[in-house]
């Protein structure tokens, strides 16, 4: 009798530490693993950012959109329209950031791209974390808005305009397009023609399009794009020449009117021919537009099927 309740009891007490132990690996289990960045840098937060500042207007729009509270904002070439952007404090760009403003705004996150990794270290030493976006491909936005929505503790309201991209991509990629396209960047003087590698090559590529550039050898000193060769897309000869403007779209567009002056081969076009040179708008795709990539997903789609 006694060996069978020392038996019991024995029982008892390997079954205690075993659910104990389950419950010690369940309680560890429930630890949130390590978050990276676009950067692969590791953050961890222990509540929600409140202030936030932002070095881009991708990044901007993505705050705005997810509903975070922004204490400081990319500086813009032109005065905003929005009422509610209109008196938050101008911090600079990724590429001149003004580190007093940056300082003085006291955000608990500063969201910036892969080029501000040389000044992480200065911004991080006045109290402000830094986590690193990046919006050079549709998916990369795509991951900026699950990054800065896990951040901000928004996760769902993240998935929920990522899912909207995707549902876009899927509706007009399934339509592939016949029209064959060129897409120049202009700035200045200055043209480049755009590899499906560029996010307005990616736009042109998930909505169907065909880019007659894919096999132009990219640029050593602008990933993306590639230098003009007036002799290879008179080859291709596109049916439309998309023109993204950095700067002043009326100065953009008369220069290249003027280079094409200058090569005659180019009215031999059939963009120019039938007068397809389209101008994108600069908000869209001259630089990240954030959660507006839908906008710029409708847009090349529709023009690309006026265009056929």
């Amino acid at each position: 009798m006694k060996k069978r309740f020392f038996s019991f009891m024995a029982l008892g007490l390997v079954l205690t530490l075993t659910a104990c132990n389950s419950n010690e690996v369940s309680k560890s289990s429930d630890k949130p693993a390590k978050q990276y960045d676009l950067a692969k840098r590791s953050y961890e937060f222990k509540e929600a950012p409140n202030n936030v500042a932002v070095l881009s207007s991708g990044d901007l729009d993505i705050v705005k959109s997810l509903g975070g509270k922004i204490v400081g904002r990319p500086t813009s070439i032109m005065p905003t329209t929005d009422p509610e952007l209109k008196d938050i404090v101008e911090i600079g760009n990724i590429h001149q950031p003004k580190f007093e403003e940056i300082a003085s705004v006291k955000a608990d996150v500063l969201f910036a791209g892969k080029a501000f990794a040389n000044n992480i270290d200065k911004v991080e030493s006045q109290g402000t974390k830094v986590v690193v976006t990046s919006g050079n491909s549709i998916n990369e936005i795509k991951q900026s808005i699950t990054l800065i929505g896990n951040v901000l503790n928004k996760d769902k309201e993240a998935s929920v305009l990522t899912s909207k991209i995707d549902k876009q991509m899927k509706e007009y990629g399934s339509d592939k397009k016949t029209t064959k396209s060129l897409i120049v960047y202009g700035a200045g003087t200055d043209f480049l023609i755009a590899l499906p590698t560029s996010l307005s090559g990616d736009v042109l590529n998930k909505v169907g399009g065909e880019n007659i550039a894919s096999e132009f050898a990219e640029d050593k000193t602008m990933p993306g794009y590639a230098q003009i060769s007036a002799e290879r897309i008179i080859e291709k000869n596109p049916d439309v020449i998309f023109m993204i403007s950095h700067g002043d779209p009326e100065a953009t567009k008369k220069a290249f009117e003027k280079q094409m002056l200058h090569n005659k081969a180019w009215s031999t076009l059939n963009a120019v021919k039938k007068n397809q040179i389209i101008f994108l708008p600069p908000n869209l795709f001259a630089v990240n537009p954030g959660t507006g990539i839908t906008e710029a997903l409708k847009f090349m789609n529709d023009e690309l099927v006026k265009a056929q």
